[in-house]
């Protein structure tokens, strides 16, 4: 079971009150909310969180896969009006991974960046194997593929993913930072991004 409680009021009724403005719903489904994504390092970030308890969106059924894929594409069109790309990424750790970047629940990334997140992630580390299928949700999609924790990047319409042997915190947020020439700003709890948040919700909300 996860020790988490950062999405608690969320993923358990009757929990919600008052929070922070990385905690503020910007719209949600029977399934799924959407927040903007604490540490945000661009404009246009936001986390697509199921609200029932998960380690991964591996463990997502077939309807709540649809479900998801849908709302991911009214989220993206919320953003159209950007020319920066928006892809979709998840750090598929179980409870307590390092992969999970401190976070038990599962949390689909939406974020809009001028360069290939994948390409970028790619370059990053070399040591990875990336693997390769269609697809709109950045997840593996065999059984045997989910039992293992995973790194995973969808545009376009392809899912790029891995297998860390030596799982790392945060590995897309260390990416990002690099290519945008913040690298010490990787960590979201120590650069939470509040004003960045506060805009991205604006920009949604109008």
């Amino acid at each position: 079971m996860s020790s988490s409680t950062k999405f608690h009021w969320l993923t358990h009724e009757g929990s919600r009150a008052t929070k922070p403005v990385h905690d503020y719903v910007l719209c949600e489904t029977k399934n799924f909310a959407v927040l903007p994504s604490l540490g945000s390092l661009v404009p246009n970030w936001v986390l697509i969180i199921p609200k029932n308890p998960m380690p991964c969106l591996s463990h997502l059924n077939l309807n709540e896969q649809n479900e998801l894929t849908n709302l991911s594409e009214r989220v993206r069109a919320k953003f159209s009006w950007s020319p920066a790309e928006t892809f979709l990424f998840e750090h598929g750790g179980e409870y307590g991974s390092p992969i999970s970047c401190g976070v038990d629940q599962a949390h689909l990334h939406l974020v809009n960046v001028d360069f290939d997140l994948i390409l970028a992630a790619k370059n990053f580390n070399t040591e990875l194997v990336w693997e390769t299928e269609e697809g709109c949700l950045p997840m593996p999609s065999t059984s045997e593929q989910k039992k293992a924790e995973y790194l995973a990047c969808s545009n376009a319409g392809i899912v790029h993913f891995a297998f860390p042997k030596s799982p790392v915190s945060q590995f897309f947020r260390r990416v990002i930072a690099q290519e945008t020439s913040q690298p010490e700003k990787w960590n979201y709890r120590d650069f939470p991004a509040l004003e960045e948040i506060s805009n991205t919700n604006a920009r949604f909300l109008a």
